[in-house]
């Protein structure tokens, strides 16, 4: 009876979250591990947007992989990005094996981010790319300062 008892005891804890259960078995989440900004830039005919790179990076246990459901393309994944009160999308490479990074680079409005701003970034704003539940959308955002050219955003103040 008090081996049944025990071994009760010690299992509990292990199943006591579903959660923990499909985190290690069937987690699927990426996180945000760099920001990058880019200027807007004209040459001849072509003028290329400000816009905003984001390194994620697979921290769950399942490989990505395109869905090729309607909006998307093959090979990539349109993933929304929460910045300032507006969904900006951009695509999303893939397939993303665990541990790999790859970049997700949206278009920033003029206005929206100005330079040295300090922003944060919410990726998968979308949910498409996170499974539902189980705390997968806890490490979505990231902090950054917006640094659109080569402008130093911080403050330099002369030796004593």
């Amino acid at each position: 009876m008090k081996r049944i008892c025990l071994l009760f005891l010690l299992s509990t804890p292990a199943f006591a979250d579903p959660c923990d259960y499909v985190g290690r078995h069937y987690k699927t989440d990426v996180e945000p591990v760099a920001a990058y900004t880019y200027p807007a830039s004209r040459t001849g005919d072509i003028v290329i947007e400000p816009s905003l790179r984001i390194t994620v990076k697979n921290v769950g246990v399942n490989t990505l992989t395109d869905p090729a459901g309607p909006g998307d393309i093959i090979h990539a994944r349109r993933v929304g990005v929460f910045i300032k009160g507006q969904t900006l999308y951009g695509w999303l490479n893939m397939p993303l094996a665990p541990g790999q990074t790859a970049d997700l680079s949206v278009t920033v409005p003029d206005g929206l981010v100005s330079t040295c701003e300090k922003v944060r970034a919410t990726i998968d704003a979308t949910g498409s790319l996170g499974q539902a539940g189980c705390r997968v959308h806890d490490n979505d955002t990231i902090a950054f300062t917006a640094r659109f050219g080569a402008r130093f955003c911080d403050i330099i103040r002369p030796h004593p």
